[in-house]
């Protein structure tokens, strides 16, 4: 039951969709980056595979983790928080 409404969740409603358009183009590319992660990444690590500095790369990393997408340990290494966001994606 509950995988059913989860799996229904990202067809029903548009909250995923909400979610990228308030994000910015570098969100977006760092959310890329974290999926073909198989480990968590430091931020220097996410930094070296943008080309050019982003210089909104902290507010963007920041809104990732606000939205609950992407998740810090307590190393200060980031992943993604979940599959659901990732499959709609």
């Amino acid at each position: 039951m509950v995988r059913k409404t989860a799996s229904n969740f990202q067809h029903e409603r548009n909250d995923f969709g909400d979610w990228l358009e308030e994000l910015s183009g570098t969100a977006e590319k760092l959310y890329q980056i974290l999926i073909k992660e198989t480990t968590p990444i430091s931020e220097e690590q996410l930094r070296s595979h943008l080309s050019s500095l982003a210089n909104d790369f902290v507010v963007a990393l920041d809104a990732l983790c606000y939205h609950g997408l992407v998740i810090s340990d307590s190393a200060g290494n980031y992943r993604i928080a979940g599959e659901m966001f990732n499959n709609w994606f």
